[in-house]
This record gives C-alpha cells, sequence and structure tokens, in this order.
C-alpha cells in the first residue's frame, strides 16, 4: 500500500519498461498524479498527462527531466505549462 501522504502529488514511472535490445532505441517515461483507489484506503498511478520520450542510450537525462517536471509540479507550476509530449534529444555534434 502507497504512502497516503503521496495523495495528489506528481511522480514518474521510475522503472525503466524497455528491453536492451538492438531494435530498441527509443523509450519514455509517464508522468502521472496519484489518486485513492476507489476503496479509499490506497492509492493507484491516475493516468499519464505529460510523456518523456528519448534514447535507450540517454535514459538518465530522460528520467532527470521527468524528475525535474513532476518536482516543479508539486511545487505549484501548472500543468498548463508543458505540452503532453516532450522528447529529450541529444546533439551528436561532429569535430
Amino acid at each position: 500500500m502507497k504512502n497516503l501522504e503521496l495523495l495528489n502529488k506528481y511522480d514518474y514511472d521510475k522503472t525503466p519498461t524497455f528491453a536492451d535490445t538492438n531494435w530498441n532505441k527509443t523509450f519514455s517515461v509517464g508522468i502521472f498524479q496519484w489518486e485513492l483507489k476507489s476503496n479509499k484506503k490506497a492509492l493507484k498511478k491516475g493516468k499519464i498527462i505529460i510523456r518523456i520520450c528519448g534514447e535507450v542510450a540517454n535514459k538518465e537525462q530522460v528520467f532527470a527531466k521527468a524528475a525535474e517536471i513532476a518536482n516543479q509540479l508539486n511545487n505549484g507550476i501548472s500543468i498548463n505549462a508543458y505540452p503532453k509530449k516532450i522528447v529529450v534529444c541529444t546533439l551528436n555534434v561532429k569535430d
């Protein structure tokens, strides 16, 4: 059972949902809000409200962006300040 102190707080999926394969180049992390279950005694994940996408090779940056946005939402930034999908890009700079 999740701690009820998390009710209405924003969070993100912290477990990677990708397999480390040669064909899987991108993945995404969902940001959601904790909600009460129908029994009013436990919490469940709400629907995904923002999706952070990026390359598997840069998963740390994708998770860092998800954590940053969840923290900002919990500190009062409006959900309307963000698009529904954010892509974390990396630049391949050639010499």
